[in-house]
């Protein structure tokens, strides 16, 4: 198991792992997987890989025996509008069953490391759902990294009828 920068040729099989997480959330009957779009967010992410203004990436895949197994877009976003500093923020963090735990403590010291290493940086905001994994075991591994929990998320889905008899058919 190693975690290394993504390359442009992972692009493939990242986006089978984002099609298989989608298959396996929440809101995969009533939502649409778009692998074009996902190719082309994978594009331009990779493009801005390690850059450290607003909108800059770091893309880190988790690969075992030459196959990427998981990965993470971190993304450098504003603290708030109107503000100049910036945060460390998850745009996608996906790792599939096979996945090594340890390489996903590895990619969140990176993202840790990425965000210290940029003086415009001020915080890492990390978050969690439960639209597709355990939200608690991820929530420890962040505390493990030295994170701490900063309120919550509160969902409401909202069902529109048609949209789903058009999906189904």
């Amino acid at each position: 198991m190693s975690v290394r920068a993504a390359k442009y040729q992972d692009i493939y099989r990242i986006v089978e792992l984002m099609a298989d997480a989608h298959a396996r959330s929440r809101d995969a009957d009533i939502t649409t997987f778009d692998p074009i779009e996902a190719k082309q967010l994978l594009m331009r992410c990779i493009q801005r890989h390690r850059h450290m203004n607003y909108m800059g990436t770091l893309v880190m895949v988790s690969e075992s025996k030459g196959v990427v197994e998981g990965f993470v877009i971190g993304i450098l976003d504003l603290v708030y509008p109107c503000l100049k500093e910036l945060k460390v923020t998850d745009l996608l963090f996906i790792f599939s069953k096979r996945a090594s735990s340890r390489d996903a403590e590895r990619i969140v010291v990176k993202l840790i490391e990425w965000g210290r290493s940029n003086p415009k940086v001020i915080k890492v905001l990390l978050g969690v759902t439960d639209d597709l994994i355990d939200w608690k075991r991820v929530g420890n591994l962040y505390k493990m990294a030295g994170l701490e929990q900063c309120g919550g998320l509160y969902r409401m889905d909202i069902t529109h009828a048609e949209q789903q008899t058009a999906r189904a058919s």
